[in-house]
């Protein structure tokens, strides 16, 4: 899926977009309260982006090759067709359960719905208000709360994700009780792979137990590249992903940014455990050639773009975590809606 090379788009130009990325009508599941959007039109705002000319990702364009499927006895193809997508849609629920990197994929335009949890276990980032990253995280590494639960159930596609929240400190605070017990609660600081697979591992209780694979098709999606050491790219001048404008273009071997692959394998071995079938989407190689493509300093923070003092110390506030649209978000979803159009 990720063989291939930049495809120069000559129809598209190099300049500021002046209407807003998004259209549809997304809906929040948790709808006592507005999920805020980091991405809402970043794109619109990045200047010199080179990739605005080129065909997205590598996996998004190969030649006009993505996204494609060989049927039958593999000499035809059939090419992703909008509508037929909307048909396999028409009457369904379809939701984003997740990170904030899954909050991306819910910007789209489609009505869609999107579940915070970002640790898919119970945690106490879980609350609206909590979910500003100012306090250490905290999971109830063996409960998925009722309501998370009961708003998950009878959807007939749930697409998952998690990993940027367990990538703030080595260890996560592992709770021995319940949230219930009050403010004197008790916990242990455990190795964050180990909490990691314990969550994962409470992940697939639930669905074993709570999912019918005759009505629900489950989708894992794997960890996204942050863009944070110029290093990696050999840049050492550079401050995270800021003033990057431009893809890597050398895809002759593979390119591996900071990211700890150790969550990957686990995912890979959990998912393919279950006994519920999994669709476990690769979506972190074809993502880690996109250095370019985060808002950096052009994004927002608490609905308010940067300002002016901010965005000249990028250091402390380039988003090279979250992505712009349009952009990576896109071709994640040509392989979602491969998969939804042509293996349902």
């Amino acid at each position: 899926m990720i063989k291939g090379k930049f495809v120069k788009n000559r129809k598209a130009e190099e300049t500021t977009l002046k209407e807003p990325a998004i259209k549809g009508t997304p809906k929040n599941v948790d709808n006592d309260h507005k999920v805020e959007a980091e991405t809402d039109q970043d794109v619109n705002l990045v200047p010199n982006r080179k990739a605005a000319k080129m065909n997205g990702l590598p996996a998004r364009k190969m030649g006009g090759r993505i996204p494609r499927i060989r049927i039958g006895d593999g000499n035809r193809e059939i090419a992703l067709c909008q509508k037929l997508l909307l048909e396999k849609l028409r009457g369904k629920r379809l939701m984003f359960a997740g990170d904030s990197i899954h909050l991306n994929q819910w910007e789209y335009n489609a009505t869609i719905e999107f579940y915070w949890a970002p640790f898919l276990v119970e945690s106490n980032s879980d609350p609206p208000m909590s979910r500003d990253g100012k306090r250490d995280p905290i999971i109830q590494a063996e409960s998925i709360s009722k309501s998370t639960g009961d708003n998950w159930k009878h959807t007939d596609y749930l697409i998952f994700n998690t990993y940027i929240w367990w990538m703030r400190y080595p260890t996560m605070k592992v709770l021995r009780g319940s949230f219930d017990d009050g403010p004197n609660n008790i916990y242990d600081e455990i190795d964050r792979h180990v909490a990691f697979e314990r969550a994962l591992r409470t992940w697939v209780k639930w669905v074993e137990e709570n999912v019918d694979p005759n009505g629900t098709q489950i989708f894992f999606n794997s960890m996204a590249p942050q863009h944070v050491w110029g290093l990696d790219w050999n840049n050492p001048d550079g401050i995270m992903c800021e003033k990057e404008t431009r893809p890597i273009l050398n895809m002759s071997k593979p390119f591996v940014v900071s990211s700890d692959y150790q969550f990957f394998v686990t995912a890979v071995n959990v998912t393919q455990s279950m006994k519920v079938p999994v669709h476990f989407i690769n979506i972190t190689t074809l993502s880690e050639y996109r250095k370019e493509a985060h808002p950096s300093i052009y994004g927002a923070r608490g609905g308010k773009l940067l300002s002016p003092e901010q965005k000249s110390n990028p250091a402390m506030y380039a988003d090279c975590v979250h992505w712009c649209l349009p952009g990576v978000p896109d071709a994640r979803n040509e392989l979602l809606y491969t998969y939804i159009t042509f293996l349902s």
